[in-house]
């Protein structure tokens, strides 16, 4: 394929980057983000640089909105089983599973 044909790097780091968020691969996408920014600044294209950050900025928006969400369904602190597959007692800042609580009855019960 003549040098002409191929496409440039920041049309493929742009090709990436959407179907990483297509894929809601969002490290991923952001690892390309920053990538074209780098390449952004390689090549001293501001605007490049500017649009790089943004592409940044909306993968760890989606990456933070991911680890919200998943804080939102408790789970076992020390297992990390859901309900409904054990029953939770809630701590402070903690979930145990009632498995768990059997297991360390048990643990101090031999000792």
């Amino acid at each position: 394929m003549p040098d002409e044909e191929r496409p440039g790097l920041p049309t493929l780091i742009t090709a990436v980057w959407g179907r990483l968020m297509m894929e809601k691969e969002y490290r991923g996408a952001a690892l390309a983000a920053l990538l074209g920014h780098f390449v952004a600044h390689d090549e001293c294209n501001k605007e490049a640089q500017r649009t790089w950050s943004s592409f940044l900025f909306e993968a760890v928006k989606d990456i933070q909105s991911e680890q919200r969400d998943a804080q939102a369904i408790p789970s076992c602190s020390f297992c990390g089983r859901r309900e409904p597959d054990v029953r939770l007692a809630a701590g402070a800042d903690a979930f145990i599973c009632d498995d768990c609580v059997n297991n360390l009855a048990k643990f101090f019960k031999s000792k």
